[in-house]
């Protein structure tokens, strides 16, 4: 089995990116982002009980991260035995990123533990594109999005998983480069 991890920073392209792949590879196994299904969920819970409150990233992080780290361990475990192809949006070296980012400290040995054991074959990092867009999902500020990326950067190069850079480049020549690594693996 191969696990393709695509990473990035806020306002990178990671997601377009990762959606363009489904075309590419229609057979391949997809791990949806663990912290955008958390966050959709506290939405969620939101609006069907307008008196809760949602735990954000933005504002309760500390509670926050142990539920995407949950989420990313059951979204993997997932992966059908099968599949000979996964592309994964994040993983679970993406938490070392925003745990050093929030200044938590905690969970960082065994995040570090889980990543070594979680089997990954090659990660492309997306490269910061220039401009930065604020969504639902992403609320973090411009300053804070681009620290955000450095931390993520960090975690994946001291991680052991091999890492390709992604220009700010058009999605069409991103993909290229994704298909020629993967043609080599």
């Amino acid at each position: 089995m191969k696990k393709i991890i695509l990473s990035g920073g806020p306002s990178t392209g990671k997601s377009t990116t990762f959606e363009a792949l489904k075309d590419i590879y229609p057979d391949a196994y997809y791990v949806n982002e663990a912290a955008e299904i958390v966050i959709q969920k506290e939405i969620n819970k939101k609006d069907n009980d307008p008196s809760y409150t949602p735990i954000m990233p933005v504002t309760h992080y500390e509670e926050f991260a142990p539920l995407v780290i949950v989420q990313q361990l059951v979204s993997e475990q997932m992966i059908p035995e099968e599949s000979e192809l996964v592309f994964l949006d994040r993983s679970i070296i993406d938490n070392l990123g925003y745990l050093e980012h929030n200044g938590i400290r905690e969970h960082i040995p065994d995040v570090k533990r889980r990543a070594k054991l979680a089997g990954y074959t090659l990660a492309f990092f997306c490269d910061w594109l220039g401009k930065f867009e604020r969504t639902q999902i992403r609320q973090e500020s411009e300053t804070e999005g681009l620290t955000i990326h450095t931390h993520l950067a960090n975690a994946y190069h001291s991680s052991g998983v091999p890492v390709v850079h992604l220009p700010a480049i058009s999605v069409n020549e991103r993909l290229t480069i994704i298909q020629n690594e993967i043609e080599t693996l």
